[in-house]
């Protein structure tokens, strides 16, 4: 299916040699290697990502990401999608980007082949790096205030969390296995169908925390940048995944049929459905567009490209309920499954 969208990609922007091989071949590693559920989630990874290299400018991610992205949406569920994309799109860049040093390049080694799979947690927004205050105090870590979105499973290991540091005022990135963080956890729900996968929230008043893996010094520019790149991402994840949902709906309608034919002529589909459709085309332009721009808004233009991205997304689940009773048509389906998932999505925005 991606290949008949492929000409939305073109030359929408410079790539460079470098995202032009390693993209590329990275991309065809997953095609060829399709997750379904057989393979645990950290092997998948280290299938996919162990022998790939990774741009070590922080510009290059924004088409490395564009390109590999697709692929991710296309084969996985919602959850998992988050899950990979986080650790490619935010993590990673988020390691690179601090000095070399051995306890870094060991970690950035563990992510690559799957051996350590951090959780999600989609800072989106400059706001989202003021919710998280940390101090030191008697060898131990002590930390302020929330982390309202956390997607992890039973083979997350680890936290990256972003947080400002009290004394210094400095932006900081501390490592902590997940065991650390439980007891603060205050809310948790099904990301979808497969209830391993959840979406929580903590709340830290004066938590404190002793065993921490790193604590690293970072710079706001430099986290702010990577930020849009992953908002940019994940975007056109979206907008792929509403792909999807629309094939899906129009495969499911012509199926529907009465005694007498069709429930629904092709025309009506068609026509309910044409406006999604170019929705669809702007909102999927509109994130290409984005991708050339590296001025100081392009945060902004990389959340609005999420936002509308994701509403277009819960548009479809709920045009399509409309349209075919996906209600009634929920049980091992792969459209009510994708549904579901979506609409848990939107509880990221």
């Amino acid at each position: 299916m991606i290949s008949e969208y492929s000409h939305l990609r073109g030359n929408s922007f410079n790539q460079t040699d470098w995202v032009k091989s390693h993209a590329t071949a990275l991309a065809e590693t997953l095609s060829n290697s399709p997750y379904n559920g057989e393979l645990s989630l950290r092997n998948y990874i280290g299938e996919c990502f162990s022998h790939q290299l990774y741009p070590e400018d922080i510009q290059d991610w924004q088409y490395f990401n564009a390109l590999t992205s697709e692929y991710l949406a296309a084969q996985l569920s919602v959850a998992e999608a988050e899950v990979i994309g986080y650790q490619q799109g935010f993590l990673l860049p988020l390691l690179f980007a601090l000095d070399k040093q051995p306890p870094v390049d060991r970690m950035i080694e563990l992510v690559k082949t799957g051996e350590r799979i951090f959780s999600g947690i989609p800072y989106q927004t400059e706001h989202c790096l003021n919710q998280l205050t940390v101090k030191q105090h008697e060898n131990k870590y002590v930390l302020n205030g929330q982390v309202s979105r956390i997607i992890q499973n039973q083979e997350t290991d680890f936290h990256c969390l972003l947080a400002t540091n009290e004394e210094s005022n400095n932006l900081c990135l501390l490592i902590v296995e997940k065991s650390a963080l439980d007891v603060a956890i205050t809310a948790q729900k099904p990301f979808s169908k497969n209830e391993d996968c959840l979406l929580a929230r903590a709340h830290c008043n004066e938590f404190a925390i002793e065993n921490v893996e790193g604590c690293y010094s970072l710079s706001k520019q430099t986290v702010l940048q990577i930020m849009a790149n992953n908002n940019f991402a994940t975007a056109l994840r979206a907008n792929l995944r509403t792909r999807l949902c629309l094939d899906f709906i129009v495969a499911f309608l012509r199926e529907r049929t009465t005694h007498t034919g069709n429930l629904l002529s092709i025309d009506v589909i068609q026509q309910r459905l044409a406006a999604c459709e170019a929705q669809w085309s702007m909102h999927y332009a509109h994130c290409y567009f984005a991708l050339t721009s590296s001025k100081p808004e392009a945060l902004e233009r990389s959340e609005a490209c999420r936002t509308l991205a994701f509403s277009l997304l819960e548009q479809v689940a709920r045009e399509s309920q409309h349209l075919g009773g996906i209600i009634h048509y929920r049980t091992d389906s792969p459209l009510a499954d994708l549904f579901l998932e979506s609409r848990r999505n939107l509880l990221l925005r």
